[in-house]
């Protein structure tokens, strides 16, 4: 059972989507209609994990229907077709980052309960020390 609480499926479908799902769209919708903010985000939050390298790419990447990264868009993240890197950009720009923090505050919450933070990483003093951040995958000079 703890194994599946710790699947991508599952920490998606149960910590993610209720946060991206129940944000608010903003004021205005630039670019396509076609996509929710829950599409932007969740096609967003994919980019990283298939470790595209740009927003074009990821777009280009999504677009080849027999891919896999097309398929898992559809499958794991339920997203029917992903936006263009322009809409994601004007979406994205608009997006208030406090509900995404939250995220992350939930899905440690799952690796406490579940106990991976205690067998998986070295606890001193009661304390955790984990570093995660994304700053080396997007930069530009």
């Amino acid at each position: 059972m703890q194994s599946r609480k710790l699947s991508m499926r599952s920490l998606l479908d149960h910590q993610v989507d209720p946060v991206f799902s129940g944000m608010d769209e903003g004021v205005s919708r630039a670019g396509s209609v076609r996509h929710s903010i829950r599409d932007v985000l969740m096609s967003a939050l994919a980019m990283f994990a298939f470790k595209s390298r740009s927003l074009l790419e990821f777009e280009t990447r999504t677009r080849r229907a027999s891919g896999a990264v097309a398929h898992n868009l559809r499958t794991l993240y339920g997203v029917r077709e992903a936006p263009s890197d322009e809409t994601l950009r004007q979406r994205l720009d608009q997006v208030d980052p406090a509900p995404v923090g939250r995220i992350f505050k939930r899905l440690f919450a799952v690796a406490q309960r579940t106990k991976v933070v205690q067998r998986a990483f070295h606890v001193h003093e009661g304390r955790c020390l984990i570093a995660i951040d994304g700053t080396g995958i997007y930069s530009s000079r």
